[in-house]
């Protein structure tokens, strides 16, 4: 029998303007599913939730297929529980979910028999050691309404997804070979190998539209206007900027994989924007520092400010004092990227309106210009993040891993429009990674992986059949409410719970076993 804790909450910054102050409080925290590792979340104007990514089938040859799962609101119960793929490993990467419920997903399949709709074959069939995008669409009870293969015979995979709102289709990810079609009249390149495509689709996902190459990236916004946005990374310098934007030329840079025989381009950050047809390249620039850096969200507001995050080297553009790297400059350029970012671009591309350390992994911007990111702590890289980042600046010592280099804790931010961090919730766990955020009114929710169920839970979660160490990691699925009041002062806050032996992160306990509570005003002076 499991004792269940519930983390209450843990507040860095305080007061929104012309609101009463609030504080972020942790709702909801559950191990969800065995061998699901769940890249994307979403929520619709419901509230329900919708989670995609890969579950493995066969855990003696560690066969993956497709899973999107529905849940209600308060992600009490399953709308739906639906798997999608073939005879070889197939995974999602990306969901969206329009205005009626249906939900398109896009993803890789290295699968020959990936099961394909009347009009889907828009790319051939993988054959042995070759991959292809897909891009699929279910409807609000899980029904498969389109599958489509994406690409002709090149090799792809597909990283993000967006609907119009007239139910268009747009697809971005990467070719990692030659010949990745194209359409006349939008940018496209003479060869594909490893570079980003954009597309998209009509409505019965039976047409292309248009299908761009040597543009695109890892994630895909659109505003009010149909503008379509993308971000991602790129070690190429020919990636296509504009004239006068922030950053119009890639910094030129160094970087190399260990045991470093040799070194390359390093990666930058960039973003672009297109108009509605795809055809009009209205400003693209990079975001980028003189050390690796990868983006792993993009946002646009009602305004049309940008909003990028992701994790960097050394020589990030930030607004505020970052964490200082002990390597030095010279080796800091070739360290893995560590930092978090939560990046934010005027309507233009031109001006850098703030750059806070804080994030990295999913962001989501609410109507009000507030935006929400996910991280994770620990010693990534070579920055002791946990000990610099202001975000988590009142997280108590002891919540910290006594051994980082294990893994990770995960926490959720809240920055208002000028970069100030409003409040953070520390999650914890040892091994419990973000792969999105979703937000539903002023609740954040968060999806990740974890192989170590360590973390809070919450008394009414749905909590999966094994909370046991397993080598093969579990879904996650938690929820962030940035709308709690804040208590009266002096009233004890708890930052985490853990096994006092050694330390550890503790999550379902047992009768008699030692905890430690780490916090604020837990007891007399």
């Amino acid at each position: 029998m499991f004792t269940r804790l519930i983390s209450l909450l843990f507040c860095s910054g305080l007061a929104f303007a012309d609101t009463a102050p609030t504080v972020p409080a942790l709702t909801y925290s559950t191990y969800l599913r065995d061998r699901f590792t769940p890249n994307a979340i979403a929520t619709d104007s419901s509230g329900n939730i919708y989670l995609a990514g890969n579950v493995i089938v066969d855990p003696s040859t560690s066969q993956t297929t497709v899973l999107v799962v529905k849940l209600n609101p308060h992600a009490s119960e399953y709308v739906y529980v639906r798997y999608l793929g073939g005879s070889v490993n197939d995974y999602a990467y990306a969901i969206v979910v329009d205005s009626a419920g249906n939900a398109y997903v896009a993803g890789v399949t290295t699968s020959p028999d990936f099961p394909v709709t009347s009009g889907g074959n828009l790319g051939t069939a993988p054959s042995s050691g070759t991959e292809r995008s897909f891009v699929a669409k279910l409807n609000a009870t899980g029904e498969l309404v389109f599958s489509d293969l994406l690409g002709g015979s090149a090799n792809s995979y597909a990283q993000a997804v967006a609907v119009s709102a007239s139910g268009q289709v747009l697809v971005s990810g990467t070719s990692v070979a030659s010949g990745f079609p194209s359409t006349p009249g939008v940018y496209s390149v003479s060869d594909t190998a490893f570079t980003p495509y954009l597309l998209e689709l009509d409505p019965t996902g039976t047409k292309i539209v248009f299908s761009a190459t040597g543009i695109g990236g890892s994630a895909i916004a659109l505003d009010s206007s149909g503008n379509i946005y993308v971000a991602g990374s790129t070690g190429f310098l020919t990636y296509p900027t504009t004239p006068g934007t922030y950053q119009p030329a890639f910094p030129v840079f160094q970087t190399c994989l260990a045991p470093c025989h040799g070194t390359f381009q390093g990666p930058n950050q960039y973003v672009t924007k297109l108009d509605p047809t795809g055809a009009k390249l209205i400003f693209s620039t990079a975001v980028s520092g003189t050390g690796n850096t990868f983006n792993d969200g993009l946002a646009v507001d009602a305004a049309g400010n940008v909003y990028l995050t992701g994790l960097a080297g050394a020589g990030y553009p930030f607004t505020v004092a970052a964490p200082a790297t002990p390597l030095g400059p010279a080796l800091a350029a070739l360290a893995t990227p560590a930092l978090p970012f939560l990046t934010k671009l005027d309507p233009a591309g031109q001006k850098l309106l703030f750059s806070v350390p804080v994030g990295g992994l999913g962001v989501k911007v609410d109507s009000n210009g507030f935006a929400y990111a996910g991280g994770i702590l620990g010693l990534l890289g070579n920055y002791d993040v946990a000990a610099s980042l202001p975000a988590l600046a009142n997280l108590p010592a002891g919540c910290l891993l006594p051994n980082p280099t294990r893994g990770g804790s995960a926490y959720v931010s809240r920055v208002d429009a000028s970069g100030n961090v409003l409040g953070s919730q520390f999650i914890g766990g040892s091994n419990l990674t973000i792969s999105g955020v979703a937000l539903s009114g002023t609740t954040l929710w968060i999806a990740g992986a974890t192989n170590l169920p360590d973390f809070p839970f919450s008394p009414i979660a749905l909590t999966g059949s094994s909370l046991r160490p397993t080598p093969q990691p579990g879904a996650y699925l938690g929820a962030v409410d940035f709308s709690q009041p804040q208590p009266p002062a002096g009233t004890p806050q708890i930052g985490c719970i853990v096994d006092s032996a050694d330390l550890e992160p503790a999550g379902p306990v047992v009768p008699y076993q030692l905890l430690t509570v780490f916090g604020a005003g837990l007891g007399p002076a």
